[in-house]
């Protein structure tokens, strides 16, 4: 950005009209005001806030209107008022701080509130989603959300049929067996269709839940008890303290321990040098708190967590049933049953199929019968496929897996009961006995299959002739559901490893060029979301870029293409994650291609050399175009030969579809089910190659990509026995930590940069640290498995048990931990913490 020559006045000293700081100033381009010239202070795509000048220019409606060239005075130009929809961010941009001169009498606006929580939402400066229906959620509720779209019930609807085939579960003979009646089969399939799609609360739904619970029935449930006496704390003290992480204070934490009797037996069972107990030690008061915060009884203001007014009715002992209800709905609808026990995403196919898993508990455990037996036949061979590929290594962890995710929290609402109680921290066993209580039957209500009846199947009546007939699909099915297949998989491009040093070439740049100034004059982020997503599948590698265009909020103008599936699951991840706090956060989960029209200071030597040997010009603030490669774990970097080739084919195909959307707002949500529009290149009749839209499923992601995603480490059985050989003796406790560097490290000078990842091993009776490593996410899991194995050897013992801190640590450890009989703990790590802050001290730049 070209920025005038500060000419000093001769008197007093000019200051930053905003921080009030002296020195290096310059004059802003849209009104002339002295500002910090601190631009290059700025981290690119990190959206900190530690820039004046930056401020000014992107979060003002001044800098909006002097970069947008609109004449006149911003105070009443209406160009701008109509680039902010929202009347909520328009005054946020014309009153918010970094104004030199704030808009007078700015327009009432409505508050925007989560559609889930109820909580305030503040436009300009709060994180959210917003819906294409023009609702909002707030960052916790958005990531909390199962999935945004309702999964298509095709393949289980099949596995289901499959099952009742062989045992009729309660169903009409007629429908099942060798000799099926087609007329009952498909009245079949549109019953177990309103099972799937039900929402638990309509009178006609397959699976309802009972609304005439009397408090009797559920006044000795053990989750409601608890969360009564939570919210009643709350009421009773007006609410209580946060952390700036939005935990409870410990304050806070020891007076509801002396509450919440439930919570005070997790706290016991904690190791003795748990001195100070926080909220997220106590895994049963945690999980009250994200229940209740799911079901709309408590939100968030001024760092206090309150129980609004129109929740105080169902606290009255008259209104047990309803809240009863109200929390069942919550654990089961509203959260992700993967977050009960910090893991993330595991096996959400799972709790896709809760419905089927209350029908079949409902029917084979009407007396005592065992856990292993409820993994094998009340889970859906998909499901059970899942998690057994989820854990192929661990066995054992496999019924952990379902008894914590579904039958656990069913105990918790007095739904199922055991012969006996587990043991704290030990894993269930397969011979654990269980059945249902009588209030499952009297508050799951389960419509029973009547041949003759119709139901509804994909929004239309169903009957007796009417059979719905699905349309042609891929066979790779929807990633949600099927994490694995068969089907080999396409190349892809240098996505996971470093691109080779070929340059683009004139030819490729000038094509490039000249797509990207065509899509930025298109402007089709003025009516497109960047949820709005549509894939374009490259002629030479068969890699598909499922693109998504972001620029609505007038902050970042740019097309993504997100490469292949583990691109695609990288973006849904990235959107229901929390807000990241730093750069490497934020690019652990991209993995693509962009596009970007940034500001001349964002460009690099490079970018300017092609542009000048091109003889192009540019000129204003996000006019000029940049083009980078995003690889998970690494500093965004140039692009070379074949990405500069796919780029300009996917800026060619945008420029079609999004000019349709335009007309057409419907173009790319064709249905609920996991497709998605792809323009692909054929062969018509007379060999021409033609492109066209095909609705295609994003390919299985590989094994490999799958424990990437999840964070797990595998472990080899050979590495195991080395470990226990060299050293079989167990003492002590040793600190486990793994930490992400703020600053990238580079290998040569042409190799892209990477946010390295630290581990550390830390003796924590001596506070000794054992073992410290650097490497880049390609192959930090084997450098740190071979790390450790040396540090087992120069020790010569084991540990009793591995302390950790946080999901990425345990992620790693926990199969090792398995493997070993090593039992892997949640807590502090002094030794750990001494030693970063040694570095922090001695290696600044390293920490931000």
């Amino acid at each position: 950005m070209k920025k005038s020559p500060p000419d000093k006045p001769a008197g007093d000293e000019p200051r930053c009209g905003l921080c009030g700081r002296t020195g290096k100033l310059v004059r802003t381009e849209c009104c002339g005001n002295w500002v910090c010239d601190d631009e290059d202070q700025y981290v690119p795509f990190s959206y900190a806030r530690n820039s004046c000048h930056r401020n000014h220019r992107r979060y003002t409606l001044c800098g909006h209107h002097w970069a947008e060239g609109h004449e006149g005075r911003w105070q009443d130009c209406p160009k701008c008022r109509e680039d902010f929809p929202e009347t909520e961010l328009y005054v946020w941009y014309g009153t918010n701080e970094y104004n030199f001169e704030k808009l007078e009498d700015p327009p009432k606006f409505r508050l925007t509130f989560c559609r889930s929580c109820h909580r305030r939402i503040r436009l300009g400066t709060d994180g959210y989603t917003e819906m294409p229906d023009g609702s909002y959620f707030c960052e916790t509720c958005a990531s909390r959300r199962p999935g945004a779209d309702r999964p298509e019930p095709d393949e289980l609807v099949d596995e289901l049929l499959e099952s009742v085939a062989e045992e009729d579960g309660g169903l009409d003979p007629v429908a099942v067996g060798d000799d099926i009646d087609p007329e009952a089969e498909e009245q079949l399939r549109a019953y177990l269709f309103r099972l799937l799609e039900s929402d638990w609360q309509s009178p006609g739904s397959a699976l309802r839940l009972a609304d005439d619970l009397a408090p009797d029935e559920v006044n000795t449930v053990l989750f409601l008890d608890q969360a009564r006496r939570f919210l009643r704390y709350l009421v009773e003290n007006k609410g209580a303290g946060l952390t700036a992480n939005g935990w409870l204070k410990l304050a806070e934490v020891a007076r509801l321990l002396e509450l919440m009797d439930w919570a005070r037996q997790d706290a016991d069972a904690l190791p003795p040098e748990f001195k100070r107990i926080g909220e997220q030690e106590v895994n049963s008061l945690s999980v009250v708190r994200e229940v209740v915060e799911a079901a709309g009884l408590v939100y968030r203001r001024r760092g206090r967590l309150l129980v609004p007014k129109r929740a105080l009715p169902l606290l009255e002992d008259g209104r047990a049933g309803a809240l009863y209800r109200r929390l069942f709905l919550a654990m089961f609808r509203l959260l992700p049953l993967d977050c009960l026990y910090g893991a993330e995403d595991s096996v959400p196919s799972l709790q896709q199929s809760m419905p089927v898993v209350l029908w079949r508990l409902g029917q084979v455990a009407g007396d005592w019968v065992r856990l292993g037996t409820v993994f094998r036949e009340v889970l859906l061979d998909g499901v059970r496929k899942d998690i057994e590929q989820y854990l192929p290594e661990f066995p054992e962890l496999r019924l952990a897996l379902l008894w914590h995710r579904a039958i656990e929290p069913l105990v918790w609402f007095g739904l199922v009961e055991l012969d006996r109680q587990p043991k704290q921290r030990r894993p269930p066993s397969a011979r654990m006995r269980l059945r249902k209580t009588p209030l499952f039957d009297r508050f799951i209500r389960i419509t029973s299959f009547e041949p003759g009846a119709t139901g509804t199947v994909d929004g239309r009546r169903a009957g007796a002739g009417e059979r719905p007939e699905p349309e042609a699909q891929e066979s790779a099915g929807p990633v949600q559901l099927r994490l694995a297949g068969t089907e080999p998989e396409p190349a892809r491009p240098a996505s996971r490893t470093p691109p080779k040093p070929e340059p683009p070439g004139r030819e490729d740049w000038q094509a490039l060029y000249d797509a990207a100034a065509r899509f930025k004059e298109l402007a089709p982020w003025e009516w497109m979301y960047d949820t709005d997503m549509f894939g374009v599948k490259d002629p030479e590698s068969g890699v598909t870029g499922y693109c998504s265009v972001m620029g609505k909020l007038g902050q970042h103008y740019c097309l993504a293409a997100y490469t292949g599936s583990w691109g695609l699951s990288g973006y849904v991840r990235m959107l229901k994650s929390p807000r990241p706090k730093t750069s490497a956060e934020m690019l652990e989960h991209q993995d693509c291609l962009m596009a970007s029209f940034e500001d001349r200071v964002m460009l690099g030597d490079p970018d300017l050399t092609v542009i000048r040997e091109l003889g192009l010009e540019f000129r204003g603030a996000n006019a000029w175009p940049l083009f980078r490669r995003y690889r998970r774990g690494y500093f965004p970097w140039y692009i070379n030969r074949d990405e500069a080739r796919f780029l300009s084919t996917v800026l060619e195909q945008a420029l079609d579809v999004t000019a349709r959307v335009r007309s057409d707002p419907g173009l790319l949500r064709p249905g609920d089910d996991d497709r998605y529009l792809v323009r692909v290149r054929r062969s018509d009749e007379a060999g021409d190659a033609v492109w066209r839209d095909e609705l295609l499923k994003p390919e299985p992601m590989t094994f490999d990509e799958l424990m990437a995603e999840v964070g797990l480490a595998s472990v080899s059985g050979q590495y195991v026995e080395e470990l226990a050989r060299a050293a079989p003796e167990r003492r002590g406790t040793w600190e486990f930590e793994i930490t992400l560097l703020e600053e990238p490290m580079q290998d040569g000078p042409d190799g892209q940069p990477f946010y390295p990842r630290q581990m550390i091993v830390a003796d924590a009776d001596s506070g000794y640290i054992l073992g410290t490593m650097l490497a880049s996410p390609e192959d930090h899991v084997e450098k740190f498995q071979s790390q450790l194995a040396d540090t087992v050897r120069t020790c010569g013992w084991l540990p009793a048990r591995f302390l950790v801190r946080n999901d990425r640590s345990e992620r790693f450890i926990v199969p090792l931990g398995h493997a070993l009989g090593i039992p892997v703990v949640r807590g502090r790590l002094k030794a750990v913490q001494a030693f970063i802050r040694a570095l922090k001290k001695d290696l600044p730049r390293h920490f931000g």
